[in-house]
């Protein structure tokens, strides 16, 4: 609520006034947090300064809401993809988090920016644009096939690394669960036995990822009864 009166009453910015709190070493996530989305300014100048704060902040328990808020807050100011700009550029861990949050928005607001979006990281040859597009193309994966269809030959070529293959289980898994309506499909079945076969943690990704499925069809059981049975 203080946040609240400090922003309506005051004309105070929360995103300034996370970054000016923390230069003094003073934690604001509990004032901005959950009102950085109403700012009515945007500085994309502020850009770097916010995600210092974020790094510095990275066990608080009101991260992710703050990430999750500036997100918001860059959509409704349209400047995604001066953001996403600066990350393919120099991407961080935490810019990262950024990146997955305005995907996560765009998916269920404006999917076309969100399939822009995943092309210009699936282009992109550094471990963190690879790990961005697989997160987002997970989110565009859910009840449909489509965008899987278009990108398989990036998701084959990021197969050859190891972490890229534990997110693409629960990419791959999502495909299956819609059925045979894919193009894909047959193909997905064997690359999928394939890497739940080749490791522990990989048949613990996929196993987890099922745990609260329902739509479970004759591929996905069949691969469930493999890691059962092995």
């Amino acid at each position: 609520y203080t946040g609240y009166v400090l922003q309506t009453q005051y004309g105070i910015r929360m995103v300034r006034l996370l970054i000016e709190g923390h230069s003094r070493h003073r934690n604001m996530f509990s004032y901005t947090s959950a009102n950085i989305l109403y700012d009515e300014i945007l500085d994309i100048d502020e850009l770097a300064s916010v995600l210092n704060v974020f790094e510095e902040n990275k066990d608080n328990p009101l991260l992710e809401c703050a990430v999750r808020n500036y997100a918001g807050l860059i959509i409704k100011h349209g400047k995604e993809e001066d953001v996403l700009n600066g990350y393919l550029v120099s991407g961080t861990e935490i810019y990262s988090s950024l990146i997955l949050q305005i995907g996560r928005k765009l998916v269920y607001e404006r999917v076309e920016q969100a399939d822009r979006m995943l092309l210009l990281l699936f282009r992109q040859n550094n471990r963190l644009c690879s790990f961005s597009a697989l997160d987002l193309l997970e989110l565009l994966s859910y009840g449909r096939t489509e965008y899987t269809d278009k990108y398989m030959e990036d998701c084959i070529c990021l197969m050859k690394n190891d972490e890229c293959k534990l997110r693409l289980i629960r990419i791959f898994a999502n495909y299956l669960g819609c059925g045979e309506s894919g193009k894909y499909d047959s193909e997905i079945y064997q690359y999928l036995t394939e890497i739940i076969k080749g490791s522990a943690e990989a048949k613990k990704v996929f196993l987890h990822h099922m745990e609260y499925r329902t739509d479970f069809n004759d591929r996905t059981s069949s691969l469930i009864r493999r890691i059962i049975d092995a």
